[in-house]
């Protein structure tokens, strides 16, 4: 069975044979402020590292050479989607790349590359929308993530028929994040939050970040208790959207 991976649209199918996942962490000693001198230890992690290899055989050297110019060609794309399993994604891009002819045959080339990611973990392909009707203030709901990691998020609240009034708060309660938005959201309208992105907006496209105080909070692994704080001026109730890619540390 050969591992099912591709990088941007191309598809390695029975060329890899090896595939290998490292990530980097360290602890540093953290002064704490106002506390005269007092040390912490605090810990960080780096991106993933993936080392991916394989042999490209043919029965004719040409086809080889085709085969091979083709995978080349996949890791000089800049930044690419790197997929796994067609369930699971990553963005890389290529540090190194290596290939030799094993045993003067001009029909077996065995490659190596070296891949880098800024984020630490792989998410799913494809997004999950977990959709709230808020009809109490305050109302906490479950919204349950796969994966094993924290994840950002995209969440949209939309006014409905009624106006929100200004002060709206969002509870994690499970990370004990929160964040306020300082403005009314007029009937027929939303914001939206990105959490990746850091970004607020209207659905207009306009800037609201100054609106926004608070945290961009991120998603815990498993259950998350989302606490919703509003005032709505009609008997309509909002409702607020979270999109999310579960997160996990391998493949």
């Amino acid at each position: 069975m050969s591992l099912d991976i591709k990088l941007g649209s191309y598809s390695f199918g029975d060329y890899v044979d090896t595939f290998e996942i490292s990530q980097d962490s360290r602890v540093e000693q953290i002064e704490i402020p106002r506390r005269h001198g007092l040390m912490s230890d605090v810990g960080y992690r780096s991106g993933i590292s993936i080392r991916i290899g394989g042999l490209i055989y043919c029965d004719s050297y040409l086809d080889t050479r085709t085969a091979f110019n083709l995978l080349k060609n996949a890791f000089q794309l800049g930044k690419a989607v790197l997929t796994v399993f067609s369930d699971r994604q990553i963005v890389v891009q290529k540090t190194s790349f290596q290939s030799s002819y094993e045993e003067q045959d001009l029909r077996r080339i065995r490659w190596d590359a070296e891949l880098v990611a800024d984020d630490f973990g792989f998410v799913d392909v494809d997004p999950t929308v977990a959709s709230v009707s808020a009809s109490a203030s305050p109302q906490t709901n479950v919204v349950a993530t796969s994966g094993n990691l924290e994840t950002n998020h995209i969440m949209r609240i939309t006014a409905n028929t009624d106006n929100i009034a200004t002060g709206l708060r969002i509870d994690n309660l499970t990370t004990g994040k929160y964040f306020i938005y300082n403005a009314a959201i007029t009937a027929g309208h939303w914001i939206q939050i990105d959490t990746d992105l850091l970004t607020v907006v209207d659905d207009t496209g306009a800037n609201k970040l100054t609106n926004f105080s608070g945290d961009f909070f991120t998603l815990a692994a498993g259950n998350n208790s989302i606490r919703w704080t509003g005032t709505v001026s009609g008997a309509v109730k909002p409702a607020y959207t979270i999109t999310y890619r579960g997160k996990y540390d391998g493949i």
